[in-house]
């Protein structure tokens, strides 16, 4: 059954794939963002788009059409790991990515919508990596780590006593997701960015190329969360997205170098781009989302970094 559907975070990388997905299929979307004004590209997917909507106020909540929506999928909050490192910034974390949660679903509790689904997007990196692989839902969770992933943690449990009360919500956490659209400031873009700026002996700078992590394309990963927020039933409030697989940085370079055509690649680690205690391999447990909703990856490894390859400058 269609559904009109509240993307909050609409206009980042993930609310673009995810408008389209839900609007393939015949729901409607209402978008929401911090931005002035829509993205262009989501101008025929998008039917309304309440700007610069601080979800972290109640009274701007408030304004938006919670009564008349079916579903909300919370893509909003701070996502940068980096900064959350940096003086003061572990408070701002906290504060902002719990109450862009929270806020909403007090105010759906106010309408008395407490069968209205709420899917919270929270992170793989919730998770304690020093650990058995793959790491299922029950997988030990961080004590200490990014100021990011804590917030994270922080704004589950903040969910989890709203669960109680009868709330339907269901916290996804996905692991590393790439595709077209991604922004400077992650792997994929960065070394596609590197490559086609490549020197003339060919050599770039990277980090660490031997550790392994797990990454899906992001329009499996919003294709799981339209499964999840039509699921009639589920046996769970909380599930992995992710491929189940791990794939080397080494091998996420050689396979763009041949998306792109080129030659022979030199690298020189640059200390800067390395990450101290970075743990060897991180991969998840996808099997409850695939037995709840019949989830699975439509897009392999190569063809999603052919795809990303192939974008314009």
């Amino acid at each position: 059954m269609a559904k009109k559907i509240l993307i909050a975070g609409v206009n980042g990388f993930v609310g673009h794939h995810l408008a389209r997905e839900l609007t393939s299929v015949g729901h409607t979307v209402v978008g929401v963002g911090l931005d002035a004004s829509l993205s262009p590209v989501l101008g025929t997917i998008v039917t309304e788009f309440y700007a610069s909507c601080d979800l972290t106020d109640e009274s701007q909540v408030a304004k938006l059409p919670l009564g008349d929506v079916d579903a909300v999928i919370n893509l909003a909050g701070l996502a940068n790991v980096g900064d959350s490192f940096k003086p003061g910034a572990a408070e701002r974390y906290e504060h902002i990515n719990v109450s862009v949660h929270t806020t909403i679903v007090k105010r759906l509790a106010f309408l008395d919508k407490l069968d209205t689904r709420v899917i919270a997007v929270s992170t793989g990196t919730v998770y304690d990596n020093h650990q058995p692989m793959p790491i299922t839902e029950v997988g030990t969770l961080i004590t200490k780590g990014s100021p990011y992933a804590l917030s994270k943690i922080s704004m589950e449990h903040a969910l989890v006593s709203f669960k109680k009360q009868g709330q339907d919500i269901v916290i996804v956490r996905p692991f590393n997701h790439i595709g077209p659209g991604q922004l400077p400031g992650f792997l994929v873009p960065d070394l596609i960015s590197k490559l086609r700026s490549a020197s003339e002996n060919n050599t770039i700078r990277v980090g660490r190329l031997d550790t392994r992590r797990d990454y899906t394309d992001v329009r499996d990963v919003v294709r799981a969360y339209r499964l999840l927020l039509e699921a009639e039933s589920l046996s769970s409030y909380i599930y992995n997205v992710c491929s189940g697989i791990s794939h080397t940085g080494q091998e996420v370079l050689d396979t763009l170098v041949q998306a792109l055509g080129m030659g022979d690649i030199q690298t020189t680690v640059d200390p800067g781009l390395v990450r101290p205690n970075d743990p060897t391999d991180v991969r998840g447990d996808n099997a409850l989302l695939v037995k709840d909703t019949g989830w699975k990856q439509h897009f392999s490894f190569e063809q999603t970094l052919q795809d990303c390859a192939q974008e314009k400058n």
